[in-house]
């Protein structure tokens, strides 16, 4: 018969053997996978004039771009709404594309350098690359918000959607759902509900379908609504609960099946974008920016970004960058 003393000294070293590996103590997963392009709200005495590239690790880095040269005389309200809205990463973290009044530009972010121009004097803004980083899309706000899709060699220009219709309407940032689906969304100020339309390169022509259920998101014309991991099977929609606060939930692609995620603390839950994998989401805060695991639901990771600093997540590559 095993002792007592013996039993418990078992136990202990089974314990103990559980939480190591031969070559030490085993390494946790990190929080994320790839790097969050984030934007820091700007202060008096630290003003932050450019996006910049978060691990997690901890480490970042600010993308080596001047954005004076492209908005002479503008200060840093402006900067700070530009990087907003209209900066996106390709899917191999390679290249940064910026949509700035009249141009679109696509920078090498490994090696820096000056841009590529990509249309031209046209007037862009809310560029997103598509999950095979072979197209752009982007929106005209001179012609009405009209939707437009360009190669990421500057071929092949055309509209796809012209402006959205009736008093005070407006397209939010295009969505793609998987390679070959371009989802939009238009908001009629006074009136109840969005209107959504998928645009399907498949298609002889790029006819706007509606897709039904996904009526109750957040500032649907707002960055952080809509998003859609890389192979297009999930579409992530930012709610609001009757209590206010924010929910990320999961619809198929056509709008059905919905399934809540992630229900984030008061106060968070505004500024969220979800990993291309569809595996994490990233929260902006006043502290920082939370990631949380879209399965469970729980946070694993957080704060990233200054101590008392609000971050933003703007875009995500898997790719990772020192």
């Amino acid at each position: 018969m095993v002792s007592r003393v013996r039993l418990v000294r078992m136990v202990l070293m089974g314990l103990v053997l559980g939480c190591t590996s031969p070559s030490g103590p085993t390494t946790p997963p990190p929080p994320f996978e790839g790097t969050i392009l984030a934007r820091r709200w700007s202060t008096a005495t630290d003003p932050v004039e450019a996006p910049l590239l978060m691990a997690a690790s901890g480490a970042e880095r600010l993308v080596p771009i001047d954005l004076s040269l492209y908005w002479p005389g503008d200060g840093p309200e402006f900067f700070q709404f530009v990087i907003q809205e209209n900066f996106d990463v390709s899917p191999d973290g390679r290249y940064l594309y910026v949509a700035v009044r009249e141009r679109l530009l696509r920078f090498d972010l490994p090696d820096g350098g000056p841009p590529v121009d990509l249309i031209g004097a046209v007037n862009t803004k809310r560029v997103r690359v598509s999950p095979d980083g072979q197209w752009l899309a982007f929106q005209r706000p001179q012609h009405g918000e009209e939707t437009w899709i360009v190669r990421v060699d500057g071929t092949g220009l055309r509209r796809v959607l012209p402006p959205a219709s009736g008093p005070g309407a407006q397209y939010g940032v295009p969505t793609w759902v998987g390679p070959e689906r371009l989802l939009v969304t238009s908001t009629l100020l006074h009136v109840e509900g969005p209107d959504i339309r998928v645009l399907d390169m498949r298609a002889p022509s790029w006819e706007p379908r509606e897709i039904v259920g996904l009526r109750n998101a957040v500032s649907l014309g707002d960055h952080w609504a809509l998003h859609a991991p890389a192979n297009g099977d999930r579409i992530f929609v930012n709610e609001l609960t009757p209590a206010n606060r924010h929910e990320l939930v999961e619809y198929r692609p056509d709008g059905t099946g919905r399934t809540s995620r992630i229900l984030f603390p008061d106060g968070v839950g505004f500024r969220v974008l979800v990993s291309p994998d569809g595996r994490r989401a990233a929260a902006g805060t006043a502290d920082g920016i939370y990631v949380y695991d879209v399965s469970s639901g729980r946070e694993v990771g957080g704060p990233f970004g200054k101590p008392g600093r609000t971050e933003v997540p703007i875009a995500w590559t898997l790719a990772e960058y020192q």
